[in-house]
């Protein structure tokens, strides 16, 4: 069975903006068939007339379709993270009180208590491999706190994800909210490969944006 993947990232979407026209969302199928019917009424249903005409909800969707599709990201994106919050508050409370301590010192104990400490050796690497670009005179020892407090924000999170992962497997968490998707088709769209590849990714990009220039490594990863 041949599967389309929407490759997307939030943050590319919130960084780079695009105009009103829908290019953001070219190749995706007549109307907005994955919002028409969620709750929002049957397309055909009328919104407003005039002269005896009718304006029809399928009609108006297609003419706001990119501003639908970006809300209904955005209401994706609210639920998905509600959602994890809600499981790894109720987790943790539940661990807390079955080992009899505190909620803030049990969190304590499976976050800062098991995060390596960021060393000098740690920073000047951080700092080797990301360099400060060209014409800004920055000195690694005047960056080093601001370096140090962002590496260690880092491991907090990541710490953070992984005992999100060891929570849901100990208590068999099964996450069964669908996620928003929007049908995409790819049929007359420039493309590399073979068509008949078992997987398809569609990637859309802005040759404008920064942040689109920036995930080229690792799409180039991906591919390979």
């Amino acid at each position: 069975m041949k599967k389309t993947l929407l490759f997307a990232l939030p943050l590319m979407l919130l960084a780079c903006p695009t105009p009103d026209s829908g290019t953001s969302t070219t190749g995706s199928g007549g109307g907005v068939s994955s919002t028409s019917g969620s709750g929002m009424g049957d397309e055909n249903s009328v919104v407003a007339t005039y002269d005896g005409a009718e304006i029809k909800l399928g009609d108006l969707d297609k003419e706001v379709k990119p501003q639908i599709i970006k809300a209904m990201m955005d209401i994706d994106q609210a639920r998905q993270r509600g959602l994890e919050k809600m499981i790894f508050d109720t987790l943790v409370d539940t661990e807390a009180a079955a080992a009899g301590m505190d909620r803030e010192a049990w969190l304590k104990q499976e976050l800062d208590g098991k995060i390596e400490p960021v060393t000098d050796a740690d920073a000047q690497a951080y700092w080797d491999e990301n360099p400060p670009p060209p014409g800004r005179p920055l000195k690694f020892e005047d960056m080093k706190p601001r370096v140090v407090q962002f590496l260690e924000r880092q491991r907090k999170q990541e710490r953070q994800m992984a005992l999100m992962d060891e929570l849901k497997e100990r208590h068999n968490v099964e996450i069964k909210l669908d996620p928003f998707r929007v049908d995409v088709s790819a049929d007359d769209d420039p493309f590399k490969g073979p068509k008949e590849a078992p997987v398809t990714i569609v990637e859309f990009a802005d040759f404008q944006c920064g942040f689109c220039g920036r995930s080229r490594p690792n799409t180039d990863k991906i591919l390979e």
